[in-house]
């Protein structure tokens, strides 16, 4: 019996891209040949996309939303309260560019929403203004209302951050990123300077205000510019699934062949049931897949 549970992965990931590519969604189209290289684009998708589950809102003290944003801002604050999957309101390339890198989101780890009203292709109309956040697990941190062109100046995205930095001052762990311990005599690099390396893929430093340096608060880019979340999810879901198959392969070796179902118990999961017909297996559900490719 060949057993190999990667392969599998990629069949399971692959069979998704295909619904999302009847939905309209521009994936590669999975084929005999770019299995890994289409996992690889849709884990970059969804680490794109925030953890769908009810957030509470959090607000600075003089939050005033602008008359005109408000039919807008409350269908978004709805969908984030309910834990409705927010990639309606989310950039227009998490349509057309799985591959698509948001530095401010994979640098920063700030979101932004457009605030329209309307549904074009399975996403809020397009709008120049825009309401950004920063998420933790359980809540929602509003930032500001900004216009689009803000993106194109990374002196406002730096006064952003700043922002969120001094309005919610309980955050500074989740903002600073990991910190770094080595020699700082070297080390001259004004915000623009990080953002800029940053974004053509040269992991670089942030310094606050307790003088200390630290890495993307959003774990930031590869050399490849693509996404460090998503390439850590990948290696991290490749070994564990490995490490569960040599797992499997070890215990159950002696019943491979015969005609039954095994309980299978891998650590940190629920009970995986996978089918033994013969020299053939089948997992009887997609737990094991599911929560490797949306634990994050």
């Amino acid at each position: 019996m060949n057993i190999d549970f990667v392969s599998d992965y990629y069949k399971f990931v692959c069979s998704r891209v295909n619904l999302l590519i009847k939905d309209g969604f521009k994936f590669t189209k999975p084929n005999d040949n770019n299995n890994e290289e289409v996992v690889k684009e849709y884990l970059n998708w969804i680490t794109w996309i925030p953890i769908v589950q009810p957030r509470q809102i959090r607000y600075p003290s003089n939050f005033i939303c602008p008359k005109k944003l408000e039919n807008g801002f409350l269908k978004l604050i709805e969908a984030i309260t309910k834990g409705e999957n927010l990639y309606p309101w989310m950039s227009r390339r998490i349509y057309d560019k799985p591959r698509f890198v948001d530095n401010c989101q994979q640098i920063l780890n700030i979101y932004h929403f457009h605030l329209g009203t309307v549904i074009e292709k399975q996403q809020i109309q397009g709008t120049n203004d825009l309401a950004l956040f920063y998420f933790t697990e359980d809540e929602a941190y509003f930032i500001d209302f900004c216009d689009h062109k803000i993106f194109k100046n990374i002196e406002k995205i730096n006064k952003v951050f700043n922002k969120l930095y001094e309005t919610y001052p309980e955050l500074k762990p989740k903002l600073t990123g990991f910190p770094y311990f080595g020699t700082k005599e070297t080390i001259n690099l004004s915000f623009e300077d990080s953002y800029e390396l940053e974004k053509e893929g040269i992991s670089t430093l942030y310094r606050y205000d307790d003088n200390q340096y630290y890495f993307a608060a959003g774990s930031g880019i590869t050399s490849a510019k693509t996404s460090m979340k998503s390439t850590m999810l990948y290696i991290n879901t490749i070994n564990f699934i490995t490490l569960q198959e040599i797992s499997f392969k070890k215990v159950y070796k002696p019943k491979i062949g015969s005609n039954k179902n095994i309980t299978f118990l891998p650590e940190f999961l629920p009970n995986i049931v996978i089918k033994i017909d013969g020299k053939n297996y089948l997992f009887a559900d997609d737990k094991l897949f599911e929560l490797c490719s949306e634990n994050r």
